[in-house]
């Protein structure tokens, strides 16, 4: 019985350790200059990446960039969740990383709310994209 009740205790003890970590992904533009990641247990999800890469572009007055994601699919198991798995951010292509590039953190100028609004919805959009692929 003792020994049962530790096999159980360890089943769930590595359930719970499992199913705590989401997997995140990191994501590059395709120029290579543009580097963001998610991180979904500090709510830090795909959508957000998405505004960053589409406030990229604006910015940077290249619409036809693409977005790459560099890290590889992981290799789903057993305790990963359906949700996890169908999370549109493993639909982006894999590539490797071009290793150029940088955070940007120096100030910007603000965006105008139209601006703003522009680039949520091109987000979005994209969100949606991914989503059904």
């Amino acid at each position: 019985m003792q020994k049962m009740k530790s096999t159980i205790t360890l089943f769930i003890a590595i359930f719970s350790v499992v199913a705590v970590f989401a997997e995140d992904a990191t994501f590059e533009s395709s120029d290579g200059l543009w580097t963001d990641r998610t991180f979904d247990k500090k709510g830090r999800n795909f959508l957000i990446v998405l505004r960053g890469f589409e406030d990229y572009k604006f910015r940077t007055k290249k619409p036809n960039l693409e977005l790459v994601r560099i890290t590889p699919e992981p290799k789903w198991g057993f305790f990963d969740s359906k949700k996890e798995r169908s999370d549109p951010k493993w639909n982006v292509p894999y590539g490797a990383s071009s290793g150029k590039a940088e955070r940007q953190l120096a100030p910007r100028q603000p965006l105008t709310e139209e601006q703003k609004e522009e680039i949520y919805k091109r987000a979005d959009f994209a969100f949606d994209y991914w989503s059904k692929q």
